[in-house]
């Protein structure tokens, strides 16, 4: 994959001490990004202790019925809502990395 990651909770792998917690039906979020258009959107596991290659998608955003990644356009001050990741473990989508 080419480009920029970015983390949420703020402060990405070194922030170890927050994440997102586990066995729960839903999580409510706020992500500030740059303008821009995001290719690649989804919930990243750490399943290792190399966090530099450790990682694996659990769920990504889509809107359609494929298997393809739904990419999300951010204008200049736009507020997005709703953007619902779904995780099932048993279903991973499909590995980029």
């Amino acid at each position: 994959m080419n480009g920029n990651a970015f983390f949420y909770p703020e402060g990405g792998i070194a922030a170890d001490s927050s994440h997102l917690p586990f066995y729960v039906d839903n999580v409510n979020f706020r992500f500030e990004l740059p303008p821009g258009t995001y290719e690649y959107v989804v919930i990243a596991h750490l399943f290792g202790n190399n966090p530099l290659a450790d990682w694996q998608a659990v769920g990504q955003y889509d809107t359609d019925s494929d298997s393809l990644p739904t990419p999300v356009a951010l204008g200049e001050e736009q507020l997005l809502e709703n953007i619902l990741i779904n995780v099932d473990f048993d279903n991973l989508p499909i590995q980029p990395f």
